[in-house]
């Protein structure tokens, strides 16, 4: 860094210098000059020439920043351009501008005291009933499991983690062991030693391990406490949400974490005639591409509790349902992470007007989208392990929950498509006719409900669907409504069709039966989610369509 005060001149050319970084072009790029009919900003704006700026570079740290990026990209993007930049170090060092630019370098050693401060601060102290079973670690070294039966008032951490491989769990034959003499954190992975490190490094005395606090052994506790998912998590005071490590072995307290490497030190124009330097950097990764991203489990994990720590692969996150910050005022990419949207939690348990029925809707289509994105190991925890999601979405509309679809909406609930042909698994998970039933991505598109409520009345004349009889599940366990079913019956009223495969093709021949007559209805496009042959006879039941034919969608059944 160069001492406070001094010209600087060597960092940049004299056009640059004259420009935009005098003091009154900073001030207009720091400013940013975004409205409402403007969002992306004004900026500041200066004209040159490309041989000026490569002949600038050789001495011009600012000139050389842009003609890497000219090679690096081969153009220049049209448009506003966008500068973050970041002071070198947590204090001054002498340099002005560590008092204007409050942006920091990332913290990367995660598990020191000062660290556990920072994480400490963001955060308000609130209690609720501990979970059924909870880690005590007052003493990390001693650790042991409690048993509360959900009579003790406190606060609590949970962890959400990707398990992989081997790992000590209670079951009925152990439990008293670990409730009694503690347990042994030495046998257990590293991602489990790292969370019991990271309850007290925050003040915390509680932490909720799924795989410590479920009998593993027991399929009664274990549907037991699935039931009880969605409390766990909303009520837990903070969740620790282990991104970056691949495995419980891995662990994510102590893994190496480098910092932003910066392009180059440009000058930085402060108040009072001074200068000081700021680092630029490229920005990293998407802070979503992280291991835990692609489990299934862990999407419930992620969206239901009311704040989280994000052990990320670059420094420590933290995550609530308005925002995601850096801890110790490092920058934090743009893009923070999915949330449930606030069409989930209005301020009354219950949809009072169409505008939260639309965001609900929406809110429940996003959802669904980014459940299935990921992946599930047992194939029967498709529908257990959005749950918990499914429980929410419910405690807000007052509606019943049918296999991962809804009463209210059902007809369009069954237009659900999937991104490519998928399996479906060999012992029975759902009904056909539910998304739970098969693998892979799930589409299920909003532009259904705007066409089942025209805003024009024509089309409202011209609008046809089907009527639904009756519908009912039966759930595996009463005391997991919104998990695992054994049956589902689906029962329609509406207009039969009958459908001539021509050799496996996306394109459908279809013929209307009508007693001893049949009529043809042309081609329309039959999307087949699933590897599965079709079979000789197949018919179709229009759900949603126009009298006029603009448009037709529906059931392929066989």
């Amino acid at each position: 860094m160069a001492e406070c005060g001094s010209p600087l001149e060597h960092l940049v050319c004299q056009e640059c210098y004259d420009t935009i970084f005098s003091a009154e072009g900073w001030q207009t790029v720091m400013a940013d000059g975004r409205t409402s009919d403007n969002p992306e900003g004004s900026g500041y704006k200066y004209t040159t020439t490309w041989s000026a700026i490569k002949k600038a570079s050789k001495i011009c740290n600012w000139s050389q920043v842009t003609v890497r990026y000219y090679k690096d990209t081969g153009y220049t993007p049209a448009g506003d351009k966008f500068l973050a930049v970041v002071v070198k170090g947590l204090g001054n060092g002498g340099n002005a501008a560590a008092n204007v630019i409050k942006a920091r370098d990332r913290i990367t050693q995660l598990w020191t005291e000062k660290s556990f401060g920072m994480a400490k601060a963001l955060h308000r102290q609130d209690s609720s009933i501990l979970a059924d079973r909870v880690i005590d670690c007052a003493d990390s070294s001693e650790a042991k499991i409690v048993l509360t039966n959900g009579q003790i008032y406190g606060s609590y951490l949970t962890l959400s983690y990707v398990w992989g491989g081997p790992q000590p769990m209670p079951t009925t034959k152990n439990v008293d062991k670990y409730t009694t003499d503690g347990l042994e954190m030495s046998d257990f992975p590293q991602s489990i030693r790292d969370a019991v490190t990271v309850t007290g490094g925050v003040g915390q005395r509680y932490l909720r391990v799924d795989a410590l606090c479920i009998l593993q052994d027991s399929p009664e506790d274990k549907v037991t406490q699935l039931g009880k998912m969605h409390a766990i998590y909303k009520n837990s005071y903070l969740t620790i949400n282990a991104s970056r490590a691949r495995s419980t072995h891995e662990g994510f307290l102590h893994q190496p974490r480098p910092q932003r490497k910066p392009r180059t030190t440009i000058l930085f124009p402060c108040p009072g005639g001074t200068a000081g330097t700021v680092l630029i950097a490229y920005r990293s990764p998407w802070d979503e591409l992280e291991p835990i991203t692609w489990r299934g489990w862990c999407y419930q994990e992620k969206v239901l509790p009311a704040r989280s720590l994000l052990y990320a692969s670059d420094t420590l996150k933290y995550y609530c349902q308005t925002e995601t910050v850096s801890i110790g005022e490092a920058l934090c990419e743009e893009s923070t992470g999915l949330r449930l949207p606030h069409g989930t939690y209005p301020s009354a348990s219950a949809v009072k007007c169409e505008a939260d029925a639309v965001r609900f809707r929406q809110s429940w289509l996003a959802a669904l989208f980014q459940y299935t994105l990921r992946s599930i190991t047992v194939p029967s925890d498709r529908l257990p392990a959005f749950g918990a999601v499914a429980e929410q979405f419910s405690i807000v509309s007052q509606d019943r929950y049918l296999a991962g679809l809804w009463r209210k909406t059902l007809l369009l609930d069954l237009l659900w498509t999937t991104h490519d042909r998928c399996e479906r698994p060999k012992t029975y998970r759902a009904p056909s006719w539910s998304w739970a039933s098969v693998n892979g991505l799930i589409r299920a598109e909003w532009r259904f409900d705007q066409l089942a409520k025209p805003q024009d009345t024509k089309d409202a004349r011209d609008l046809r669907m089907a009527t639904v009889v009756d519908c009912r599940v039966i759930v595996a366990s009463p005391l997991a409504p919104y998990g695992e079913v054994t049956e589902g019956l689906l029962t329609l009223s509406g207009v039969l069709f009958r459908v001539h495969s021509d050799g496996g093709t996306a394109e459908q021949s279809i013929t209307l039966t009508s007693g001893s007559e049949s009529r043809a209805a042309g081609f329309i496009p039959a999307s087949r989610d699933t590897t599965e042959d079709w079979a000789d006879m197949l018919y179709t039941v229009p759900l949603l369509w126009s009298v006029r034919g603009s448009f037709m969608f529906g059931l392929v059944i066989g």
